[in-house]
């Protein structure tokens, strides 16, 4: 991995290296003074966040605890005061319908003055369930008591002990007069016992929104409510959550002060609670963590600020020097990436006296002295390929005395033999045109012709003959091309496709953007895809490379590598050789050549 770095570094500019240098310098003080306060400070922020959040609690719960404390103080006069006992008491003894009615008016009149010195608060007594007798300090026409004896709650209050309070939380208003303005009821409820029988029930209820205005108080976008031990929502600004479970309340503890982060929607919120003192009730306080940050982030990110806009300006003082001290070297880059990509007319033409300038200067000598010895390099290589163009015609074609064929034609003519005299005509053609080195380049339709000449003197020897087709567009058909080039290919459909049989070989040509394509395909066995592959592979392996297997094979030797290479030495690389086969369904051997004129072309 070192090792790999190192031979980055060194392959990078000299520019380049006191840029990253530079930048490392500045950049990794930066960055660790960075981490390092931003790895402290989220304690810090988080533990800024829970102290606020407490505060804000605490403060929601001194406005809570005055209503809270009316209605225990409410629950605990009806429980021990005597004056309260002792009316209680003889309304449950009386048999007399005028004394229970007069203790009924004591003991209203009671509730009434303990309601008209606090604000809306409802008292109700349940003295006896069978009866359905009791007391309130509100009229029967806003409720009728004994309807709390259907309530699913009054059975485990029953089970409850004198001395517990049973915390009913928030519940549907059940005063006509007051339902409107408030839906919703804090209530809570306990068992009276003034001996050892049970005397009865006491019910205290407050307005809900007496609860929730001390919410309001809280400024902010943040969200304050009070749930139960289990988590649902007793009072809360907004009512349709009242009596619904918190959605988030397995992510914190209600039973104790607790405070966690957590995700909500793709966004970080600090949620917090706080058990109030006398109820198993708590609150839960939800904000926005960046909201409850954003004092300290502030600071934070004005210091980041700061020193990122500091960096920034000495680096780019140090680029302009940079460059001014590199420009020349980055134009002698530029100039031997132009040479590398084959321009070599291209000159650096640096001026100055120092040491880059002489450097620049003997750069462009060099370079004249070089683009003199190319241009006779390639004079002396133009003469070596037309040496290797002959050389490797004359592997494809003997040399034969066409002149003497041409009298034996005429001999057999004398003798009126039409056919074999046809054959000595083709064979006089085919080696006229082999033996001939005047013209290097011929029509596209003569050299069709040729080809026409070589398999007719094949089927001579063929109990099944060779058929061919010929199709030529008129714009292919004056383009000139290497003399016998399409020879080679015929052999080699003839010996390894048809197996030396019969069987029928198709020429296609066609000019296609600037490019002819010509095309030679035969019906006979094909090739498999592996063995295809195999032989486009061959096609660019020098002729040593093979093993004496493949030249048996036929990947070799005079065939589809002689004429790709022959092509290769005239076009340059751009000749392309496609192959496409499959067993028994023939194969096809497509040449791609440039349409360029005799005198451009690639030597």
């Amino acid at each position: 991995m070192t090792k790999k770095l190192l031979n980055k570094w060194n392959m990078i500019s000299l520019r380049q290296k006191l840029i990253v240098t530079a930048v490392i310098c500045l950049l990794v003080p930066l960055l660790i003074s960075t981490t390092v306060s931003n790895y402290f400070a989220k304690d810090v922020l988080m533990d800024n966040a829970i102290s606020n959040s407490r505060e804000t609690m605490q403060i929601v719960e001194l406005n809570l605890s005055g209503l809270i404390n009316t209605m225990l103080y409410i629950t605990n006069y009806i429980q021990f005061d005597g004056e309260m006992n002792s009316l209680i008491s003889a309304g449950k003894e009386s048999k007399n319908d005028g004394e229970r009615a007069l203790n009924n008016v004591k003991i209203t009149n009671k509730l009434g003055s303990i309601a008209n010195s606090l604000n809306d608060i409802y008292i109700t007594i349940l003295t006896e369930e069978e009866e359905g007798s009791g007391y309130t300090n509100y009229s029967l026409y806003n409720h009728n008591f004994q309807l709390f004896y259907d309530e699913p709650w009054f059975d485990k209050l029953k089970k409850t002990d004198a001395h517990e309070l049973h915390w009913l939380g928030g519940q549907p208003n059940y005063i006509l007069s007051s339902k409107q303005s408030s839906p919703y009821l804090m209530t809570i409820a306990r068992k009276l016992q003034y001996s050892t029988v049970p005397s009865g029930y006491a019910i205290i209820s407050i307005k809900e929104t007496d609860f929730h205005e001390s919410f309001s108080k809280i400024s902010g976008n943040q969200e304050i409510m009070l749930v139960d031990s289990t988590g649902n929502v007793l009072s809360h600004q907004d009512s349709n959550k009242i009596g619904q479970p918190f959605p988030y309340a397995d992510r914190i503890r209600f039973n104790e002060d607790d405070a966690q982060v957590t995700t909500i929607d793709g966004e970080q919120y600090l949620l917090a609670s706080h058990k109030l003192t006398y109820s198993d009730w708590s609150l839960v306080h939800v904000t926005r963590y960046k909201d409850a940050t954003q004092k300290i982030n502030f600071i934070w990110r004005t210091n980041l600020f700061i020193q990122v806009s500091f960096f920034s300006l000495f680096l780019f003082i140090l680029i302009i020097f940079v460059r001014q001290l590199t420009k020349p070297l980055a134009r002698l880059g530029r100039v031997a990436g132009e040479i590398e990509a084959g321009n070599l007319t291209i000159r650096a033409k640096i001026k100055g006296n120092n040491e880059i300038g002489k450097v620049g200067r003997s750069f462009d000598k060099m370079l004249d002295r070089i683009e003199a010895m190319i241009k006779q390099a390639v004079l002396d290589q133009t003469k070596k390929r037309k040496l290797e163009l002959e050389m490797l015609q004359a592997q494809i074609h003997p040399h034969f005395l066409f002149n003497i064929l041409n009298s034996i034609r005429l001999k057999i003519l004398m003798k009126n033999d039409q056919e074999n005299a046809s054959l000595i005509q083709a064979m006089s053609h085919l080696l006229r045109m082999t033996i001939n080195r005047n013209n290097e380049f011929i029509p596209l339709y003569q050299e069709i012709e040729i080809v026409s000449h070589y398999i007719k003197l094949m089927n001579m020897r063929q109990q099944h003959p060779i058929l061919y087709e010929v199709d030529m567009t008129e714009e292919a058909r004056m383009v000139e091309v290497p003399r016998l080039f399409i020879q080679p290919l015929i052999e080699n459909a003839y010996i390894h496709g048809l197996n030396e049989g019969g069987g029928t070989i198709t020429i296609t040509s066609r000019v296609d953007h600037q490019c002819l394509r010509v095309t030679v395909a035969d019906n006979g066995k094909g090739m498999t895809e592996d063995r295809w592959k195999l032989l486009l592979e061959h096609l660019h392996m020098e002729e040593e490379a093979l093993s004496t297997e493949e030249r048996k094979g036929g990947l070799s030797g005079i065939g589809v590598k002689n004429v790709y290479e022959r092509l290769k030495l005239i076009y340059g690389p751009t000749v392309k050789v496609l192959i496409d086969s499959a067993p028994d369904q023939g194969t096809q051997i497509t040449l791609l050549i440039p349409m360029t004129a005799g005198e451009a072309r690639y030597v």
